[in-house]
């Protein structure tokens, strides 16, 4: 057990194999470069005691503790520090310093890999880390990374084809190109987001959807612009599999987008509807009797009646644990104490904030 600076990297002697017992969390405000020193030698002395590599998970988060950390790195060239040359997953949340020429720091061997709210990495960066480690990545995010384009979707089709896990949240430079793209190579997808995504349109996701066909989550939230034809092909495609979908504001649905998922999704459990405006009583019954929903958001759906709280009660009475029915002013506004009585199980009652 190490303590370095506030961080901790802990080896659980009952987890095999012995590469995988480690985990690092650097923090901003606790990673300083005499830390980074210490996990090199720690990493060192560990690859000694063990005869292996050792993989590790490392979070960096704030504007400078992740510049620090990737200069270091390109200064020591082919001789990588040992956490760098062990590190399979790699978090970076919010550095504005972080540049394209950073990431050819990467090791090729990275699985997972967050560059979250990193504001100064462009299509080049993205085109320099498909290069470096994309052949190895299963998991990919990007949220709100406002200077990446149809390119850089481009470059991840080319390099990433064993992405399971891929976010573009907030990417709102990317529309349906790269979104096509996307689906013209990956074929292994099984979490998408797509959050806020206004350049994208029904063709790229409906496209999307056909080839990923195990998504077992898909989040649309706030793509208003999107109608019926993506929720419908999702739910075709990858129906066995899906198990939460997010369409918060997505407000051109249909009730035939949500009986198709009542038709096709029987693992169907977190499903959120909030602000889905032309919905009715009809649709909510249907997916209530057909799918296990334990989450379910209708918040602010002004045409939905005690109809569609009757068939939740008839139906998902013992399975439900979440329901945000704010501003359903035709259900006659619930309170929590009213909901509970109908359904025992639930605990929860906002979802959408």
């Amino acid at each position: 057990f190490c303590l370095l600076g506030g961080m901790a990297a802990v080896a659980d002697a009952g987890t095999p194999p012995m590469e995988r017992a480690f985990e690092t969390l650097a923090r901003h405000g606790s990673l300083t470069s005499a830390d980074l020193s210490r996990l090199d030698a720690c990493g060192t002395a560990l690859h000694r005691a063990v005869g292996q590599e050792w993989s590790s998970g490392l979070v960096l988060s704030g504007p400078v503790e992740p510049v620090a950390f990737f200069e270091r790195a390109l200064a020591a060239g082919h001789a990588q520090p040992a956490l760098l040359a062990g590190l399979e997953r790699l978090s970076v949340q919010f550095c504005d310093e972080l540049r394209d020429a950073h990431l050819s720091a990467l090791p090729p061997g990275l699985t997972e890999l967050k560059l979250d709210a990193c504001h100064g990495l462009t299509d080049a960066g993205v085109q320099t880390l498909s290069r470096v480690c994309g052949p190895s990545l299963t998991s990919l995010s990007f949220y709100w990374n406002n200077h990446l384009t149809d390119r850089a979707a481009l470059q991840l089709s080319l390099r990433c084809s064993r992405l399971r896990h891929l976010s573009l949240s907030g990417c709102k430079g990317i529309g349906s190109t790269g979104i096509l793209s996307l689906a013209s190579r990956m074929r292994m997808l099984e979490h998408l987001d797509l959050t806020r995504l206004p350049l994208v349109d029904d063709v790229a996701v409906t496209a999307i959807a056909q080839a990923s066909r195990q998504l077992a989550s898909l989040r649309l939230y706030a793509d208003s612009q999107l109608g019926d034809p993506p929720i419908i092909a999702v739910a075709k495609a990858s129906g066995s599999a899906l198990t939460l979908l997010d369409c918060t504001g997505l407000n051109k649905l249909t009730d035939a987008a949500i009986y198709a998922l009542a038709e096709h999704c029987p693992r169907l459990s977190h499903l959120v509807l909030s602000w889905v405006l032309r919905l009715t009583d009809l649709s909510i019954a249907a997916v209530a009797a057909r799918c296990p929903l334990q989450l379910l958001s209708l918040h602010g759906l002004r045409g939905v009646t005690t109809a569609a709280l009757d068939a939740l009660a008839q139906h998902r009475a013992y399975t439900l644990t979440a329901l945000d029915v704010r501003g359903c002013t035709a259900m006659g506004s619930p309170t929590p104490t009213d909901l509970r009585a109908r359904l025992p199980r639930l605990a929860t009652f906002i979802i959408h904030t």
